[in-house]
């Protein structure tokens, strides 16, 4: 039945009737078979684990995560240097911050497992971050002369809701890949192909609105993938849950997630790998904050230094 359908698509598409007696070429029915071939994917997902859901992962990993992760990047680092005049010491401190909410991550994922909100799981958190994120954006963007506390605070405020709404998909994920373990490989070549495309376009595209709206203005384009996460809390399908004795059944929950994190983490397998990975990080050595203001520097020294000693040699 696939074959006979990528037949009928390809043959449409190149203008062809497939019941005539003039068919297309192979080249050209591999090459239409191809182009069409994302979309057929794209709609067994939606068919199989629901449109909503699709667009969930779509804004989460592509707008939220890719696209507002590394436009952050970029617009963050002039906004410390251009507005609040900070030193690359300074800034290489105050981002320690921006990553505490990646830290809670274990505490976020126990929220939505075992503290529902009138009967949802997933939902409220949505509403929670894109409100938090597109608040702690707008206040960035049109607040002038902001204190440096301020300032770290609503960044922060922008880190979580990131964070929040990351788990809260992944949990939605989880969910799905036990459901239907079939489809666990195409979530993930989905998320990740959201975020790649989307830091993608936020590298592309950051320059540019620092460069029209400067520094504070450019973060207020990070408003907007929050923004979108809101209208998700309210779209995305979750059935509703009727409990009764509420407050024991957390109770017993938020006791049995503790205990089985505790239980897995004894694991070899897990904390080896996890401890590695910890040192990894936290023992490397980033220089980027130095040499950002070193080569976008408008007086010496920079790295106009480098082309005038090649030019006068």
């Amino acid at each position: 039945m696939l074959e006979d359908d990528a037949a009928m698509d390809a043959d449409s598409l190149v203008g062809q009737d497939p019941r005539s007696g003039v068919r297309p070429s192979g080249g050209e029915r591999d090459w239409a078979a191809a182009v069409l071939e994302p979309v057929r994917w794209m709609r067994m997902l939606c068919r199989e684990l629901g449109a909503t859901f699709v667009a969930g992962v779509v804004l989460v990993y592509g707008l939220s995560q890719g696209f507002a992760g590394s436009f952050f990047r970029v617009a963050s680092d002039y906004y410390w240097k251009d507005v609040q005049r900070v030193q690359p010491a300074t800034v290489q401190f105050l981002s320690v911050f921006f990553f505490i909410p990646w830290v809670l991550k274990p505490l976020w994922g126990i929220m939505t497992d075992v503290f529902p909100i009138c009967g949802y799981r997933r939902r409220p958190y949505f509403l929670f971050s894109g409100i938090l994120g597109t608040v702690s954006a707008a206040i960035v963007a049109v607040t002038i002369g902001l204190p440096m506390s301020s300032a770290v605070l609503c960044l922060m405020g922008i880190s979580t809701a990131v964070a929040i709404a990351d788990v809260t998909i992944d949990a939605s994920i989880a969910k799905n890949s036990i459901d239907k373990p079939a489809l666990a490989p195409d979530m993930q070549s989905l998320c990740a192909f959201s975020s790649s495309l989307g830091a993608l376009v936020g590298y592309a595209t950051s320059g540019l609105f620092v460069h029209h709206l400067g520094a504070q203005g450019a973060l207020g384009v990070m408003a907007i993938p929050p923004a979108t996460v809101v209208f998700l809390g309210f779209f995305i399908y979750e059935l509703k849950t009727h409990q009764h004795n509420v407050k024991e059944k957390v109770l017993n929950k938020v006791g049995g997630a503790v205990k089985g994190m505790v239980r897995t983490i004894r694991y070899p397998v897990v904390w080896r790998p996890s401890l590695y990975m910890f040192l990894s990080l936290a023992l490397s050595i980033s220089t980027h904050e130095g040499q950002f203001y070193w080569y976008t520097n408008k007086t010496p020294p920079n790295p106009g230094f480098s082309q005038r000693e090649i030019l006068i040699h």
